[in-house]
């Protein structure tokens, strides 16, 4: 390590020759290195630079006080550090040379193991972040990929950044795209060169935002034209930043493979959203509307399917039915009968004896939820829904299914483009 009387000896060939120089420095003691004050003379030339240590200065005091504060105070990193060094341009000359030179900290210096998690020394390369990005477009996340490239740098004390500046980076490089929802648009426009028919809508809000986006491939119309007589479709949540709702519309091939038809995104789950999706759903397919729809119980969405698809059979998810029997009811013996009431394959008459006694022995003629389920027969009781195609669905569990497969691909923190992309 070079004494002070050697570097208040040195002199460099330029400024950045300096700040190079001072930079090693402050990692080889351990702590970082910001820059300074400039000095000018008054042709407007900078002839005197100051490097500091990054904990030089204190806090302005206005900002410890204020009560009003949203957000919690960060961690107070100044403490008056007095370390710095000077350099100024020598007369008639472009060299450099030290003229003042401080090497004394008040607070502690960072082992060298540390050093490189300064925020001053955390640095991600262009070759970095190309290959982030890379990763990302396959759908890996950002905690597999950092311990990937710590595995390929030798352990995670050589990696010269952290997850959270690789969150940085992502989110810098999506403001680089004018907008989240523009560079999803975009990104469609690009699709559609490759794939003609592609299709994609979106509906615009009263402050200008979208709220609801629907989007399907070619290869997911032309399934559907031969598989789309049964449908099913389930909302759900947290895969997207925005926290809007996410339906995917499924159905089975004849393997008895889930197929994707469409998807959208809609920012409530009202009937109006749902007609608007249901409508453009339609409108893609070329008018074919499915024979049969299975859905849960959700009152808005069996809404929208009697105004956007009258003709077809609407079956609720018979899972959904047992889950809430068990919660509106909280008796045991009445879900197992309902389950066999539901699915036995039996005549009307029959079914209406089971259900009569099933009523008689758990004594629930009155529960308002049980009322309102037997109204509904002719959307879930086999003895009712006898003679129509379901192609083996009874519930909305493939796209449970479909669900837990999306969550391996995309993240709650992702937005419209990256979830778009990655779907």
């Amino acid at each position: 390590m070079l004494s002070r009387a050697q570097i208040l000896e040195m002199e460099f060939a330029n400024s950045d020759e300096v700040c190079h120089f001072y930079e090693q420095y402050s990692r080889a003691k351990g702590f970082a290195m910001r820059q300074g004050k400039k000095m000018k003379n008054r042709k407007g030339e900078i002839v005197r630079y100051t490097y500091l240590c990054n904990r030089e200065g204190l806090r302005h005091r206005k900002w410890l006080q204020m009560q009003d504060r949203k957000r919690e105070h960060k961690v107070v990193t100044r403490c008056g550090c007095q370390a710095e060094m000077r350099i100024k341009r020598k007369a008639n000359s472009t060299s450099w040379y030290v003229c003042h030179f401080v090497d004394e900290h008040n607070h502690d210096l960072l082992p060298a193991k540390f050093v490189s998690y300064l925020p001053a020394y955390r640095k991600i390369s262009d070759v970095d972040v190309a290959h982030i990005e890379s990763l990302r477009q396959v759908g890996i996340s950002i905690p597999k990929i950092y311990e990937s490239i710590a595995a390929q740098a030798g352990g995670f004390n050589l990696v010269s950044f952290t997850k959270r500046d690789m969150y940085n980076v992502v989110r810098r490089q999506r403001a680089m795209h004018c907008g989240d929802v523009n560079a999803a648009l975009r990104y469609f426009n690009s699709c559609a060169r490759a794939d003609e028919n592609i299709y994609w809508r979106y509906q615009v809000g009263n402050e200008q935002q979208m709220c609801d986006l629907f989007w399907s491939d070619g290869c997911s119309q032309h399934d559907y034209k031969i598989f789309g007589d049964v449908l099913a479709f389930d909302a759900t949540y947290g895969r997207n930043k925005y926290n809007l709702p996410v339906i995917v519309f499924s159905g089975v091939n004849h393997h008895n493979q889930t197929c994707v038809f469409d998807v959208a995104m809609v920012s409530s789950e009202t009937q109006a959203a749902y007609v608007w999706v249901l409508g453009r759903f339609l409108e893609c397919m070329g008018g074919k509307a499915p024979k049969v729809v299975i859905t849960d119980g959700d009152r808005a969405m069996r809404l929208a399917i009697q105004e956007v698809f009258p003709e077809a059979h609407h079956r609720l998810c018979a899972w959904h039915l047992l889950k809430n029997a068990t919660v509106n009811v909280c008796k045991p013996r009445f879900t197992t009968l309902l389950r066999n009431c539901m699915l036995a394959d039996v005549e009307v008459e029959e079914f209406e004896r089971q259900w009569d006694a099933m009523m008689d022995e758990c004594g629930v003629w009155e529960v308002e939820w049980v009322k309102d389920l037997y109204a509904k027969k002719m959307s879930w009781a086999t003895a009712y829904i006898r003679g129509c195609f379901y192609a083996g669905l009874r519930t909305t569990s493939r796209c449970e299914s479909l669900h837990a497969k999306m969550g391996r691909f995309v993240e709650k923190r992702y937005g419209i483009l990256e979830f778009v992309t990655n779907f």
